[in-house]
């Protein structure tokens, strides 16, 4: 696996290089993929590294080693790759993001305030979160109250996990019934 701060450096990239190519393959008659994208509603939506990926897509993120205001789960050790100190600045073809229980402890505070798109983030409720013992019962209300934009709504989903929004169980149910 890669250092976290790489992973933070390279998800929001390659997501926009994807929509690059998606977008020209929209824009190529003749292509199958032509005349089926919305280049003016393009919307980010992800879960984990994923829902950060999709605010710093949005807002940007000044450097991807700065990560992590707190620390709660021990990122910052070792120290991040110094080639992973670089900016992202925010893509002006996101229009809407939807992060699902995202990664906002990666960016600061500043850096989600620049957030002007539609946002819907949806995630753990706050009692979970502080049931967890990592200081995380404010994690979704910093992201929202952090969002300049509007609207910006904030789903809080009682009795969830942070696995919950994403399809693990899925590939738990699979495997076990593969017998392994």
């Amino acid at each position: 696996f890669d250092h976290i701060a790489l992973a933070l450096m390279n998800r929001p990239r390659d997501v926009a290089f994807v929509l690059s190519h998606l977008l020209d393959r929209n824009a190529t008659p003749g292509d199958a993929l032509a005349g089926l994208v919305r280049p003016d509603q393009v919307a980010a939506g992800g879960w984990s590294l994923g829902g950060y990926a999709a605010m710093a897509l949005a807002g940007g993120d000044d450097s991807a080693c700065d990560y992590a205001e707190t620390d709660p789960f021990g990122y910052l050790d070792p120290p991040a790759p110094p080639e992973s100190c670089v900016p992202f600045d925010p893509d002006s073809r996101i229009k809407a993001i939807v992060p699902l229980d995202g990664s906002n402890q990666m960016l600061k505070f500043a850096e989600l305030a620049r957030v002007r798109v539609p946002a819907m983030g949806i995630g753990e409720e706050w009692s979970r979160l502080a049931a967890d013992g990592y200081g995380l019962d404010s994690w979704q209300a910093r992201q929202h109250a952090a969002f300049s934009s509007r609207p910006a709504y904030r789903a809080d989903v009682f009795g969830t996990v942070h696995m919950s929004f994403s399809d693990v169980w899925e590939a738990f149910h699979m495997l076990r019934d593969k017998g392994l």
